[in-house]
């Protein structure tokens, strides 16, 4: 009995909190040396980020009991695919087989994304090795413009559609 209180205390200790982070003109590259890389098929090369320009104002981050939780107030970039983000903002919470984000604000170029509630759900990271069968995604959608411009750089299979979609 004392040693399963003692696992829970351990699994609920506060590895981090963070009251307050901002960041300006920070660059982020990450290259993926690996054997094992996705294809590259256009879009962004999650192979080979080179992020720049990045703002961020982010508040309350912390890491608990396994769930990794915080509010982002702003964050912009570019990505040398061609991707640029002019706001996203939200809430979120990550762990326990679930991804939750509320009131998840997106702003680039072509789209202008409300969604109030944005969950994923998985067994566990490995799920996103097999995304679209593994990971069950839900959202509302508050008014919204979603341009297939900006889901090309996410999903380059869909580069040739030009569908706008207003949400109303």
């Amino acid at each position: 009995l004392n040693q399963a209180a003692e696992e829970k205390a351990r699994d609920d200790k506060e590895l981090f909190h963070i009251r307050k982070v901002e960041i300006n003109g920070f660059t982020f590259r990450m290259k993926n040396y690996s054997s094992k890389k996705t294809p590259f098929r256009g879009g962004i090369n999650w192979n080979d980020l080179d992020i720049s320009d990045i703002s961020l104002k982010a508040n309350e981050l912390q890491f608990k009991g396994g769930v990794m939780s915080g509010g982002l107030e702003e964050l912009s970039f570019r990505e040398k695919s061609g991707y640029i983000c002019h706001e996203i903002s939200g809430s979120a919470k990550v762990g326990n087989g679930k991804t939750i984000v509320k009131d998840l604000k997106l702003n680039d170029p072509w789209s202008d994304l409300n969604i109030p509630m944005f969950m994923m759900s998985y067994a566990n990271v490995d799920a996103f090795n097999d995304y679209i069968a593994k990971v069950r995604m839900d959202a509302e959608f508050g008014t919204s413009v979603v341009d297939f411009q900006t889901i090309k750089y996410f999903s380059p299979e869909l580069e040739d559609n030009r569908l706008v979609i207003d949400i109303k």
